[in-house]
């Protein structure tokens, strides 16, 4: 499978937009683009059998296999990096891709290396520009993130979504 400029979904956005039964919005901001590797699937899938996450909530959204190349240059990012994030990264650097995750050292990683970053809250505000969603919907959603476990940089989306 071959996507042009793909949007990577690490395991920190599937669970977050997952929890939040919000796979969709993902889906429709960056449809035939939005998509994940097969290591980030393997660990969203152990947080479904260890019954913390939904099931189901991600079955159509495309996995892609790497490349040599890939699977070669992810060789040479750091060990702290979980499996699902080096590949991520791999993908989304060696296509031109955008990175989506919340992992603080991963997107570190991704913005040292000129890889575009985005995650949860960011998806939240680009689905209320694009009218998927209104202001206190999404309010809503990050706020049951937060319930959920995330560490949001931020708790109110408020002062962002007007900029």
């Amino acid at each position: 499978m071959n996507i042009i400029n793909p949007v990577l979904l690490d395991n920190t956005v599937l669970t977050n937009f997952g929890l939040a039964q919000r796979p969709d919005l993902p889906h429709t901001l960056w449809p035939n683009r939005g998509c994940t590797t097969l290591m980030v699937m393997e660990e969203y899938y152990a947080g479904v059998q260890g019954g913390g996450l939904p099931e189901g909530a991600w079955d159509n959204l495309p996995v892609l296999t790497l490349s040599p190349d890939e699977k070669q240059w992810m060789s040479n990012l750091p060990v702290h990096l979980g499996a699902g994030e080096q590949t991520c990264l791999a993908v989304s650097y060696l296509r031109q891709g955008l990175f989506a995750s919340d992992d603080l050292r991963a997107r570190s990683m991704a913005q040292n290396l000129g890889v575009p970053v985005v995650g949860s809250v960011g998806i939240l505000i680009l689905s209320v520009r694009r009218n998927m969603v209104d202001q206190s919907s999404a309010q809503e959603l990050l706020e049951q993130m937060i319930a959920s476990g995330y560490h949001s940089p931020v708790d109110d989306l408020n002062n962002f979504i007007n900029k």
